[in-house]
Protein backbone atom coordinates (compact mmCIF):
# COMPACT_ATOMS: atom_id res chain seq x y z
CA UNK A 1 0.00 0.00 0.00
CA UNK A 2 1.18 3.41 -1.14
CA UNK A 3 1.55 6.36 1.57
CA UNK A 4 0.22 9.23 0.53
CA UNK A 5 1.85 12.44 2.36
CA UNK A 6 1.31 16.28 2.53
CA UNK A 7 4.52 18.31 2.41
CA UNK A 8 3.75 19.72 5.69
CA UNK A 9 3.26 16.22 7.57
CA UNK A 10 6.31 15.07 9.82
CA UNK A 11 8.23 11.76 9.12
CA UNK A 12 7.80 9.08 11.64
CA UNK A 13 11.07 6.94 10.45
CA UNK A 14 14.50 6.77 9.86
CA UNK A 15 17.26 9.63 10.83
CA UNK A 16 15.05 12.35 10.39
CA UNK A 17 12.47 12.00 12.07
CA UNK A 18 10.19 14.29 13.16
CA UNK A 19 10.88 16.67 10.75
CA UNK A 20 8.58 18.05 8.29
CA UNK A 21 8.90 16.89 4.62
CA UNK A 22 9.47 20.26 3.69
CA UNK A 23 11.89 21.19 6.23
CA UNK A 24 13.92 17.91 4.93
CA UNK A 25 13.53 19.31 1.10
CA UNK A 26 14.74 22.65 2.38
CA UNK A 27 17.90 21.15 3.82
CA UNK A 28 18.11 17.79 2.55
CA UNK A 29 15.99 17.25 -0.64
CA UNK A 30 18.34 14.15 -1.50
CA UNK A 31 16.47 11.93 1.21
CA UNK A 32 12.98 13.21 -0.45
CA UNK A 33 14.59 11.86 -3.40
CA UNK A 34 15.38 8.54 -1.70
CA UNK A 35 12.12 8.42 -0.07
CA UNK A 36 10.35 8.44 -3.28
CA UNK A 37 12.79 6.14 -4.61
CA UNK A 38 12.72 3.48 -2.27
CA UNK A 39 9.89 3.66 -0.13
CA UNK A 40 6.10 3.97 -0.42
CA UNK A 41 6.07 7.17 0.29
CA UNK A 42 4.40 9.25 -2.40
CA UNK A 43 3.69 13.24 -2.32
CA UNK A 44 0.09 14.86 -3.07
CA UNK A 45 1.57 17.17 -5.39
CA UNK A 46 5.55 17.52 -5.94
CA UNK A 47 5.05 21.21 -7.22
CA UNK A 48 3.87 22.38 -3.63
CA UNK A 49 7.67 22.28 -2.74
CA UNK A 50 8.69 24.61 -5.36
CA UNK A 51 5.55 27.29 -3.73
CA UNK A 52 7.82 27.66 -0.94
CA UNK A 53 11.55 28.20 -2.80
CA UNK A 54 14.23 25.73 -3.26
CA UNK A 55 16.39 24.10 -1.35
CA UNK A 56 19.09 25.78 0.31
CA UNK A 57 22.97 25.36 -0.62
CA UNK A 58 24.51 23.84 2.07
CA UNK A 59 28.00 23.62 0.44
CA UNK A 60 30.54 24.34 2.56
CA UNK A 61 31.96 26.67 0.08
CA UNK A 62 28.83 28.86 1.18
CA UNK A 63 29.59 29.44 4.64
CA UNK A 64 31.82 31.25 6.41
CA UNK A 65 34.63 29.45 8.11
CA UNK A 66 33.48 30.02 11.34
CA UNK A 67 29.73 28.37 10.38
CA UNK A 68 31.74 25.75 8.51
CA UNK A 69 33.62 24.49 11.27
CA UNK A 70 30.18 24.95 13.78
CA UNK A 71 28.26 22.99 11.30
CA UNK A 72 30.74 19.79 10.85
CA UNK A 73 31.22 19.38 14.35
CA UNK A 74 27.40 19.48 15.02
CA UNK A 75 26.74 17.28 12.13
CA UNK A 76 29.33 14.80 13.46
CA UNK A 77 28.25 15.13 17.46
CA UNK A 78 24.49 14.97 17.12
CA UNK A 79 23.27 13.61 13.58
CA UNK A 80 22.59 9.82 13.38
CA UNK A 81 23.91 7.64 10.07
CA UNK A 82 22.42 7.18 7.02
CA UNK A 83 21.72 3.86 5.83
CA UNK A 84 24.87 4.27 4.03
CA UNK A 85 26.58 5.61 6.89
CA UNK A 86 27.18 8.88 5.87
CA UNK A 87 25.89 12.32 8.62
CA UNK A 88 23.49 14.16 6.48
CA UNK A 89 22.93 17.70 7.32
CA UNK A 90 19.15 18.72 8.36
CA UNK A 91 17.38 21.91 9.45
CA UNK A 92 18.16 21.03 13.23
CA UNK A 93 21.81 21.61 12.23
CA UNK A 94 20.98 24.94 10.49
CA UNK A 95 18.96 26.08 13.23
CA UNK A 96 21.53 25.11 16.06
CA UNK A 97 24.14 27.34 13.19
CA UNK A 98 21.21 29.90 13.83
CA UNK A 99 20.92 29.85 17.90
CA UNK A 100 24.76 30.23 18.19
CA UNK A 101 25.13 33.29 16.16
CA UNK A 102 27.20 32.21 13.26
CA UNK A 103 24.49 31.98 10.47
CA UNK A 104 21.26 33.45 10.00
CA UNK A 105 18.74 32.13 7.05
CA UNK A 106 18.53 35.00 5.22
CA UNK A 107 22.08 34.40 4.39
CA UNK A 108 21.43 30.71 3.08
CA UNK A 109 21.23 30.66 -0.81
CA UNK A 110 18.72 28.49 -2.47
CA UNK A 111 20.00 26.56 -5.23
CA UNK A 112 18.25 26.30 -8.53
CA UNK A 113 16.74 22.62 -8.34
CA UNK A 114 13.79 20.38 -9.62
CA UNK A 115 13.17 16.78 -8.66
CA UNK A 116 14.82 14.73 -11.44
CA UNK A 117 12.26 13.45 -13.94
CA UNK A 118 13.07 9.83 -12.59
CA UNK A 119 11.38 10.89 -9.00
CA UNK A 120 8.60 12.79 -10.45
CA UNK A 121 8.16 9.47 -12.97
CA UNK A 122 8.14 7.57 -9.53
CA UNK A 123 5.74 9.81 -7.54
CA UNK A 124 3.07 9.65 -9.87
CA UNK A 125 3.01 5.62 -10.79
CA UNK A 126 2.54 5.58 -6.90
CA UNK A 127 -0.34 8.22 -6.97
CA UNK A 128 -2.16 6.23 -10.38
CA UNK A 129 -1.82 2.83 -8.72
CA UNK A 130 -3.29 4.22 -5.34
CA UNK A 131 -6.22 5.58 -7.36
CA UNK A 132 -6.87 1.75 -9.08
Amino acid sequence: MKIIVDINSKIGFGELKGLSFFEIYKFSYSYLEWLIAETDLAFKDLDEFYMYGRPFDLNSSSLSVEANQALISHVTQNNKPSIYNHKRINYRNIKYLKEIGVLEYKNLKEMDYHFPDEIVRINSEKLKSQIE
